[in-house]
């Protein structure tokens, strides 16, 4: 292979590890919400090693540039999910870590129910969801830095909601379409996912 046939093998990108996994005696699995390319998993070769210089990287929830390499392994068969492929983890370099997060466990707590959010929600190397990885560095640092951490996570649970298609329409009447400004929306319909104006919200108990 060429030079640059290699270099081009690489990418870069900013990630938030969302879970690890322990892997034989020294690797590790690491899952990441990137910018660039969604949710993304790598192996991470002898990364806990007791002299490994990169080991405190790879925490839960650290932002990160990380570099990997596209030809990918394959998950080992005894690990939970099953085989399937892996990417080279080459280099992480810590942009920002969260103690704030880790020494409160209710913080922990909510930090790790929006990590399982974006691991649920997304399928692997879904390139479509940059805000989402703006929301996600967002939220962090609000449940970092707050005394009172109960709305944030309903904050961020609406917002992605929201960038997902699920959200309620609520500026309309979903039947006949009459805006806000022009009618009161004093219904709401789960069929018709929002708000209903007086006159369809009475047609549809009829």
């Amino acid at each position: 292979f060429s030079a640059a046939c290699i270099a081009m093998s690489f990418k870069k990108t900013e990630a938030i590890v969302i879970k690890t996994l322990n892997l034989r005696e020294a690797d590790k699995i690491v899952t990441f919400f990137s910018r660039d390319y969604g949710k993304i998993q790598g192996i991470v070769r002898g990364v806990r090693k007791i002299h490994a210089k990169q080991g405190g990287n790879f925490e839960l929830f650290t932002r990160l540039n990380v570099i990997f390499f596209q030809k990918a392994d394959v998950m080992p068969s005894d690990t939970p999910g099953g085989e399937h492929a892996l990417l080279k983890i080459t280099q992480a370099d810590m942009l920002e870590a969260f103690p704030a997060i880790h020494a409160d466990f209710n913080k922990l707590i909510g930090a790790s129910y929006i990590a399982e959010c974006l691991n649920r929600a997304f399928e692997p190397h879904d390139q479509s969801h940059q805000a989402v990885y703006a929301l996600t560095c967002g939220a962090l640092r609000a449940l970092a830095a707050a005394q009172h951490i109960r709305p944030i996570i309903p904050a961020f649970e609406i917002k992605l909601i929201a960038h997902l298609g699920y959200a309620p329409v609520l500026h309309r009447c979903t039947v006949c379409q009459t805006p806000r400004a022009a009618v009161e929306l004093p219904g709401f319909s789960f069929v018709t996912g929002g708000m209903l104006c007086s006159r369809c919200a009475a047609a549809r108990k009829e």
